[in-house]
């Protein structure tokens, strides 16, 4: 087969776009929280930049995964292009960031890529849909969002809400929706409530010793209880699929955020 046989039959598809639905509910969630808790231009830069994310991981998941394997195939020089394009986009995007900074919010971005870095090894070598590496890449967009947040002020209780608002989110998410898709798949269900109650402490945890707002309690009280509801609904079977559940519970995360950044705009 020729080189120009052989990129006809290239599917872009696999190289362009991440199969992972999840992340992009934890990027919209951190883009909003970011975009609304911060000030200046920058924001907006960093902002494209979580959004290209997910792609360039995916680009460069699948050149690593034909270098690792040895492939001579002209898959993943179609992959490298890609990910060289979306990287020098990304520099220009980083380029304007930092140009309308005042603090070195970059330390931030880079742990992000860091962590995006270390998830895509951990995938590669047999770790994908791993709880700790699902876990561990849910806060990428996280660690940007702290860096929207710090390019105009760099204040310690501004980067302990957003990281624990979001973090709390993508925790509980990924270890509940995983117990819920077990019930629908398996109609068994093991430590769903142990669960809810360990998250449950883990707020009040917050609250008594980082002293976050009490209002905010019940915007965490009721994101755990409508995933109470979720489990009556799959047990009435009106959740039957895992994808009715996975668009669900990105609905609840967004909604979660949504009302976080009204709370913290219009009532702190």
């Amino acid at each position: 087969m020729t080189k120009l046989e052989e990129l006809k039959q290239i599917r872009l598809k696999p190289i362009l776009i991440p199969p992972e639905h999840g992340i992009w509910g934890f990027t919209i969630e951190a883009i909003l929280l970011g975009i609304f808790l911060s000030e200046g231009i920058s924001k907006y830069f960093i902002a494209i930049m979580m959004i290209l994310l997910p792609f360039a991981k995916q680009n460069l998941k699948i050149f690593l995964q034909d270098v690792f394997a040895k492939r001579t195939f002209l898959r993943k020089y179609v992959a490298l292009f890609f990910w060289m394009l979306f990287g020098l986009i990304f520099l220009l995007l980083f380029y304007f960031a930092f140009s309308n900074s005042l603090y070195d919010f970059w330390y931030y971005i880079v742990v992000g890529l860091m962590i995006g870095f270390v998830v895509i090894l951990l995938e590669i070598k047999g770790f994908y849909q791993d709880i700790l590496t699902e876990i561990l890449g849910s806060f990428i967009p996280v660690f940007f969002a702290i860096g929207m947040s710090t390019t105009l002020e760099n204040q310690i209780d501004q980067i302990i809400f957003i990281g624990f608002v979001l973090g709390f989110r993508n925790i509980s998410s990924i270890l509940i929706t995983r117990k819920l898709v077990d019930f629908i798949k398996k109609n068994q269900i093991e430590n769903f409530f142990l669960l809810l109650f360990i998250f449950l402490v883990s707020i009040l945890f917050f609250y008594f010793f980082i002293y976050i707002k009490f209002i905010y309690l019940y915007i965490f009280f009721i994101y755990l209880a409508i995933y109470i509801v979720f489990y009556y609904m799959i047990q009435l079977k009106i959740i039957q699929k895992a994808q009715q559940l996975g668009w669900m519970q990105i609905a609840l995360g967004i909604a979660y955020v949504i009302s976080i950044i009204y709370i913290k705009i219009n009532l702190s």
